[in-house]
């Protein structure tokens, strides 16, 4: 059976990233949003239509405070905005929050990012209509690192692929 990962990575601009799997393939972005204006932009977005669960699996980045940080700008806490709106727009949902750190696939964040654009995973600025695609692309390493979690076999074995590769100075 196709299962479903909505990937979501929270911000002054939130990345969103629709994923689909079934046993023995490679995951598949099935849609990919990056949308400005915080809270206020998805909502916008939502209400157009263009954000439902697709009753997938709802994945999110959870807002984590540094240590050294004395203050926060508003737009810095806005990620806080909207773990408040989706937990009540998904209500009764369980959302699989993960950690920053949790979205490197393989060593490093820059070779997660190699690993995305190896595979065919890579978005770009012009791909989701904005200046860049950072938070989208954050977003579909959320929904990979969830679909690893499920001991997706296809997923795991590509990530030890492109490490292998890593170590042998292949990639």
């Amino acid at each position: 059976a196709m299962s479903h990962v909505l990937a979501i990575d929270p911000g002054m601009s939130t990345g969103i990233t629709h994923m689909e799997y079934i046993i023995g393939e490679r995951p598949t972005i099935t849609a990919q949003w990056q949308i400005e204006g915080g809270l206020a932009g998805l909502r916008e977005h939502e209400t157009g239509g263009g954000f439902d669960g697709f009753g997938a699996t709802i994945v999110c980045e959870r807002f984590t405070p540094r240590p050294v940080a004395f203050s926060y700008s508003l737009d810095e806490l806005e990620p806080l905005r909207i773990e408040g709106w989706l937990t009540e727009i998904f209500w009764g949902d369980d959302i699989v929050w993960q950690d920053p750190p949790q979205r490197k696939l393989v060593r490093t964040l820059s070779e997660t990012e190699k690993f995305l654009q190896a595979h065919n995973y890579w978005a770009t600025g012009t791909d989701v209509g904005c200046k860049d695609a950072n938070d989208a692309n954050s977003a579909t390493m959320h929904a990979l690192a969830y679909i690893r979690n499920q001991a997706h076999r296809a997923t795991i074995d590509m990530l030890i692929e492109y490490g292998e590769n890593m170590t042998e100075g292949l990639v």
